[in-house]
């Protein structure tokens, strides 16, 4: 039996999403068991519990056991944070049925670690790739990719394929394998092909079934290359809140696309935009660093809070933060802030109450009652909250007032029945035309508007005769 080559499933890069009260675990090389049998776990270094790992499965070849995997994809896994399931088989040989068995790993694995098993890459070399293939194939809402290394060829139907059409394959093979015929993993190319699947295909015609098949290089670049829609819906969703301003939730997006991959095409992207946010920022505390030198510690205060604020998640706005926590933490300045601030509020104040009382002046009371809330609401502690105040007593308790309150409204409503009732006799709908014209004269009798809408009203009748 050769020596198993497991370079392919060391690519596997998927999404990192944030999830709330991850479980806390340890990294390293671990046994678990099963029911049904064992399995061997390698958690990266890297590997964080607040964020979904991406989940690496390798099926060993016949005879072998998993522990010889480990130490290939050791370097790969800690630098990636990635989640490595090596399973046994159970019968100490694979067979198409084990693929209950292989996802049974991942649920009791899940138990205790943070992990995204809707993007799986499973890796099948020589005779462990017909099960590798049955459990991709058989469960394509789970698996993102396959990869076949000098496999002997996959037993999937034409119907089998069809079903898979989103799992990306990359498939290596010598011409020169002694175990696994060069022609089967040709055929089953050309059939994934035909059925519509991405393939990359590697020939390797003067090599036998060994590690030449296929280097980590080869497969990093190919794997990197294959669209996420998942990581390309962030980053669209990303660009579009910047062109709404809203860049600390796209900074919040760019962030995810860059832990998802920061050597991705769309990962340098994302970096870029993220440059060119935090370049709005650092203007902004440029002006910041200005009204400090004129001594505008109010002014540099909301100059701060704007940054923190706006471009949260950037170096400027980490700055920003900085700066404004020091401000803050001088006493003198602290109340110099607060004096200027007090002052702008009540500037506010004043600007609302001159606004409300014009209204009043306007005999448009509710306006005016409305204006005068807003001050006793927005202002509290300037000295037009208690004018306010008054005023909205003043108001509230005149019947005048009231009366021209409601006959204000009485005459809104007046307003939109009869035109209601206008449309409907443009429209020869006469009768309720009639109907909408007789509510107006019996709820407003004497007034012009009921005096208007009896008219109508008749008009409409001798229509209709």
């Amino acid at each position: 039996m050769r020596i198993a080559v497991l370079s392919a499933a060391a690519v596997f890069t998927a999404a990192a999403v944030l999830v709330a009260d991850p479980p806390a675990a340890k990294t390293g090389q671990m046994e678990r068991a099963l029911p049904k049998g064992k399995y061997v776990a390698y958690v990266g270094s890297k590997y964080a519990a607040d964020r979904k790992a991406n989940v690496l499965i390798c099926l060993h070849a016949d005879s072998h056991d998993p522990e010889k995997y480990v130490n290939y994809y050791k370097a790969t896994v800690d630098t990636r944070g990635w989640v490595y399931l090596m399973p046994k088989a159970p019968g100490g040989s694979w067979t198409l049925s084990d693929d209950k068995f292989i996802l049974s790993m991942v649920d009791d694995f899940k138990k205790d670690y943070n992990v995204d098993d809707t993007r799986m890459l499973i890796t099948g070399y020589s005779d462990s790739g017909p099960t590798a293939a049955a459990t991709a194939f058989g469960n394509p809402k789970r698996f993102a990719a396959l990869v076949l290394l000098a496999a002997n060829k996959p037993d999937l139907s034409d119907k089998d394929l069809a079903a898979g059409k989103s799992i990306a394959l990359f498939v290596a093979h010598g011409g020169k394998d002694q175990y696994a015929p060069f022609a089967g993993a040709k055929d089953f190319v050309e059939s994934a092909r035909k059925a519509g699947l991405k393939v990359e295909f590697v020939e390797k015609p003067d090599v036998d079934s060994r590690m030449e098949v296929a280097q980590p290089p080869v497969i990093v670049g190919w794997y990197e290359g294959l669209p996420n829609p998942e990581i390309e819906a962030w980053y669209n969703e990303a660009r579009k809140l910047v062109g709404q301003d809203k860049f600390a939730d796209a900074v919040a997006l760019y962030r995810k696309v860059i832990a998802a991959g920061p050597d991705l095409p769309l990962g340098k992207k994302a970096k870029e935009e993220l440059d060119l946010i935090d370049q709005g920022g650092q203007s902004i505390l440029k002006h910041a660093q200005e009204e400090l030198g004129k001594q505008n510690y109010d002014g540099a205060a909301r100059l701060f809070g704007e940054v923190a604020k706006r471009y949260a998640g950037t170096p400027s706005a980490e700055e920003a933060t900085k700066q404004l926590a020091a401000l803050k933490s001088d006493p003198k300045i602290k109340e110099a802030i607060e004096r200027r601030a007090q002052e702008e509020k009540e500037k506010g104040a004043e600007r609302e109450y001159a606004a409300a009382e014009a209204k009043e002046k306007a005999k448009e009371y509710e306006a005016a009652l409305a204006g005068y809330h807003a001050v006793v609401a927005n202002y509290a502690g300037t000295s037009f909250e208690e004018k306010a105040k008054v005023r909205v007593k003043a108001l509230t308790e005149d019947p005048a007032v009231q009366k021209a309150i409601a006959d204000a409204k009485s005459s809104g409503e007046v307003k939109a029945l009869l035109l209601k009732a206008e449309n409907y006799r443009k429209n020869k709908m006469y009768e309720k035309a009639i109907e909408v014209f007789k509510n107006i004269e019996q709820r407003w009798p004497g007034t012009p508007q009921a005096e208007d809408a009896k008219k109508k009203r008749q008009e409409c009748e001798r229509a209709m005769k």
